[in-house]
């Protein structure tokens, strides 16, 4: 009997150790494709990329202001897409392009009142743009992989940005309606055949997809040139988690670690990250519920380790790429950014959650009062599920299945308390997070009262329930 025991904790120890240097070596390659990708698109020819983006700010696609409100054609956040413009227009070298690509803030060291969008657009017109400013004043954006800029380099050699933001829209919409109508039918399909369980899971499925499409702010941020990408992988990521057939092993860590990995190089602070791994956790908790599986939190807990090395991993392997072709005096930048992102500014927990309070007109189509009614029922939501779980009636694998649901709402606002000055100073697009636990609060709630058995009665009374072929 001992033996046995010491057997099956060894056992455990060599699959977690196992998943581990997966999640490790994945994260790893998938950070040198994607920065040998970026690497490939900087020997583009720069002509064609010239000539696209000046069309783009001659039709208005580009302007000169950084924070457009309620422009629902560009987006809100042309800061970010004028610093991918600059990317190009500064290009040095391919390889210290790749890996540092460089910009110009317009905040230091020029401390002029030029937007970031006019610096860019002064840059697109000029024939030899590294000559405006002095030397000194060009900065190398070494901080993250970059990745968005693969598709746009490419892009931009064939159509202006206005044909790129429609594109990254409608491919957004086709995913999100896509896996909404998917789950639609999978709801269907578990009712006609008496499985409520199922058709609870699915029903939230839908709940939460359709939450994520109205509170995420999607007509704001879907046609940015850095969201586009990476609201793309966000949702990839929820269809393929929310659909894919129940397997663990080695394939499993591969996926949920190239996640990862793809997360952080699609990642420019604003959220890929957390997000992403809010959904490796939610959807891990409502697909443990549909089929009452018994362990969902060990299963879930694997799965977030294997995402969190792959990104530990990816950003491992940019800082040695970094430290290859630029030296070790970057490093130390590096982590000066990293901590001042996380408590510099002196800005308090407070200061972030009022900016984010402010901001919720943001995911709600500019109706301050409906993203601030949201985000108290998120809360509120928060509060009452980990406590509502414990209820006589809740059995214990559907109180596991919950709670690994309600951890990935805990991710969000675990990620505001750590990084909550830039939580603070980004308040306007960082507010986008918080879609997850507005859409996931229901759907808990909504397990909680198929485990609770209010649900059957409701469903016995649908049309179809128990027909397994349509009449």
């Amino acid at each position: 009997m001992q033996t046995s025991s010491v057997t099956g904790v060894g056992g455990r120890f060599r699959c977690l150790f196992a998943s581990l240097l997966t999640a490790i070596v994945t994260g790893a390659l998938i950070a040198a494709i994607l920065t040998t990708a970026v690497l490939a698109t900087e020997y583009l020819p720069a002509d064609r990329a010239q000539a696209n983006l000046r069309r783009s700010f001659e039709n208005g696609s580009l302007r000169t202001e950084d924070w457009p409100w309620n422009d629902r054609i560009r987006g809100y956040n042309q800061y970010n897409d004028c610093l991918i413009v600059m990317m190009i227009r500064f290009r040095r070298d391919p390889v210290s392009s790749a890996i540092a690509p460089v910009v110009v803030f317009n905040d230091y060291p020029i401390q002029t009142k030029l937007t970031e969008c006019q610096i860019a657009r002064t840059a697109t017109f000029s024939n030899n743009p590294r000559e405006l400013f002095s030397p000194k004043i060009y900065f190398p954006y070494y901080r993250y992989i970059h990745a968005y800029r693969i598709p746009f380099n490419i892009l931009i050699e064939i159509t202006s940005v206005d044909v790129i933001r429609i594109i990254y829209r409608c491919v957004i919409i086709l995913l999100l309606l896509t896996t909404i109508l998917c789950h639609v039918w999978r709801t269907i399909h578990s009712i006609r055949l008496e499985q409520v369980r199922a058709a609870a899971a699915s029903a939230c499925f839908v709940i939460v997809a359709s939450g994520m499409g109205i509170f995420s702010g999607l007509d704001l941020f879907a046609q940015s040139l850095t969201h586009g990408p990476s609201d793309i992988l966000i949702f990839s990521a929820f269809a393929w988690l929310s659909l894919r057939k129940d397997s663990l092993g080695v394939r499993y860590d591969i996926q949920v670690a190239t996640l990862g990995a793809l997360a952080f190089a699609f990642d420019f602070l604003h959220g890929t990250i957390p997000l992403t791994l809010a959904i490796v956790l939610g959807c891990a908790g409502l697909r443990a519920f549909g089929r009452a599986a018994p362990a969902p939190l060990a299963s879930a807990g694997r799965a977030a380790t294997v995402f969190v090395v792959g990104v530990v991993a990816a950003a491992a392997t940019k800082l040695l790429t970094l430290i290859a072709v630029s030296g070790w005096h970057d490093i130390t930048g590096f982590y000066y950014q990293l901590r001042y992102r996380m408590d510099g500014g002196e800005h308090s927990l407070a200061q972030a959650a009022s900016a984010l309070w402010s901001s919720s007109s943001h995911i709600a189509g500019g109706l301050s009062m409906v993203g601030g009614a949201a985000i108290a029922f998120s809360l509120l939501c928060t509060l009452i599920v980990p406590v509502a779980a414990f209820m006589p009636s809740i059995s214990s694998k559907d109180r596991r299945a919950i709670l690994t649901a309600w951890l990935s709402m805990c991710t969000i606002f675990c990620w505001y308390v750590v990084f909550r000055a830039h939580s603070a100073v980004h308040a306007p697009f960082m507010v986008r997070l918080l879609a997850w636990p507005i859409s996931m609060g229901p759907a808990c709630l909504m397990m909680l009262a198929a485990s609770a058995g209010w649900l059957e009665g409701g469903l016995r009374t649908v049309p179809f329930f128990g027909k397994r072929h349509p009449v």
